[in-house]
């Protein structure tokens, strides 16, 4: 068959709720890097939150930071930062309405003291393993002055006083807002993410670098911030245990992340 460049979300897709890659999935990876496929991750994680294990499996290149940067054959393609005007903005407005944040940066998790008080209740109500809290934390840095920290990617929120689509109508035009992919934080958590910039931009941008065309890009992924990576690929695959508004967009609905899905899913396209 016609190689394809496979892109895959980390949480939910490739990885489990409990922050373990089914050893299926790992063997679906091998099969399909032998076949000449390229294998992408695709992911709202920044770079230091992808761990040691992912970057051990046969990946080409990374769409991370939810499209805020590519890497393809080893070479940073682009990376965008929030800028001056708009983290102003966005850190007064989550401070006014008493949200818990994290500033996504180039090298670590950001805080002001106040949130870094409240972290941990907010791991246990995520009900994070402990290897799932040291991916996502990477160096934690506290400073008052968030908005002043020129590298910073993306943000994430939790115990907001009101949904997904108010926090989105605030922040708008500058930020877009998708709900949290996490099963047990719906509805008060979510990711701001640059506007404009979202994994298909990334995707294309890799693309680009390989000399693929869209057609070839086959998607697997669960959450909110998947609905633009799978309506971009040629085929879009939505995990079993996928968010039913994702599965809308999905050309094909693959077993649960916990049942084989990526194996079962790279099996059914031919994949392997």
């Amino acid at each position: 068959m016609d190689k394809k460049v496979i892109f895959l979300d980390i949480d939910g897709t490739l990885v489990d709720f409990h922050g373990k890659i089914p050893d299926s999935a790992k063997q679906a990876l091998a099969l399909a890097k032998k076949a000449g496929h390229h294998l992408v991750v695709c992911t709202g994680r920044s770079r230091y939150q992808i761990s040691r294990e992912i970057l051990s499996l046969p990946f080409d290149g990374i769409v991370g930071g939810a499209g805020a940067f590519v890497i393809c054959g080893g070479k940073e393609l682009f990376h965008h930062y929030i800028q001056p005007k708009q983290r102003k903005k966005l850190i007064s407005y989550l401070e006014e309405n008493n949200f818990f944040y994290s500033v996504q940066t180039d090298v670590g998790t950001l805080l002001n003291r106040r949130c870094a008080v409240l972290l941990d209740d907010v791991y246990k109500t995520m009900r994070l393993t402990e290897k799932q809290r040291k991916d996502l934390e990477g160096e934690l840095m506290i400073r008052e002055d968030l908005e002043n920290y020129e590298h910073s990617e993306k943000v994430i929120y939790h115990m907001a006083p009101f949904g997904v689509a108010q926090v989105q109508r605030d922040l708008s035009p500058d930020f877009t807002v998708t709900a949290m992919s996490y099963q047990n934080m719906k509805g008060s958590s979510g990711e701001i993410g640059i506007s404009g910039l979202d994994k298909s931009t990334g995707m294309q941008a890799y693309l680009d670098c390989v000399g693929s065309k869209r057609a070839d890009a086959v998607a697997f992924g669960d959450g909110a911030n998947d609905i633009e990576m799978l309506a971009f690929a040629g085929t879009g695959v939505a995990m079993g245990n996928a968010i039913e508004s994702l599965k809308e967009y999905a050309d094909f609905v693959t077993k649960p992340v916990d049942e084989d899905g990526i194996f079962f899913g790279f099996q059914k396209l031919h994949l392997i």
